[in-house]
């Protein structure tokens, strides 16, 4: 269905961006404030944090600090680009506020640190030793700015290149 916008298989996809841009500025949101997001306890990372999974895991953790910056963002990413393929036109249909609502929805559930501990085991078994490469230093670099919105400023491009790549 064209509304699911953030399942495990596709927290898998945007990951892969990690190692394909550096960091830049994301487009603005055009949504109105989006409900808020539950707090999330402190995560348990495995590990020393050294590990790409680790960083993996740091990565998605701050996304999900992040929900109410990412995720309307992310939502203007894909209507903007239409991926998947009718988010465009499910956005005109039901309106952006309503599309985002979704994917909160989802978020919800796929942002728990059982899901995300499982979406990292998947990023790090399948990358290549170059995506590897790329993943920590995005993950760093990101992982290094001040507040959401410079985080999301810069985790978005590399999932906008990544979409664009696999359209």
């Amino acid at each position: 269905m064209h509304t699911s916008l953030i399942r495990r298989r596709t927290l898998l996809a945007l990951a892969l961006p990690f190692a394909l841009a550096a960091c830049g500025s994301g487009a603005p949101s055009t949504a109105t404030a989006p409900p808020r997001a539950a707090e999330s306890p402190s995560p348990t990372v495995k590990g020393d944090g050294s590990s790409l999974h680790d960083q993996c895991f740091v990565a998605f953790t701050r996304m999900r600090e992040c929900t109410n910056d990412y995720i309307p963002a992310l939502v203007d990413l894909r209507v903007r680009l239409d991926v998947p393929a009718g988010i465009a036109a499910t956005d005109t249909e039901i309106g952006r506020d309503a599309l985002v609502a979704r994917a909160l929805a989802e978020w919800s559930t796929d942002s728990t640190d059982a899901a995300l501990q499982a979406t990292c085991e998947g990023i790090v078994g399948h990358a290549s030793p170059d995506e590897q490469d790329g993943m920590r230093q995005v993950a760093l670099r990101c992982g290094a700015t001040d507040g959401c919105e410079a985080f999301v400023a810069c985790i978005l491009p590399s999932m906008e290149a990544h979409l664009h790549a696999g359209r």
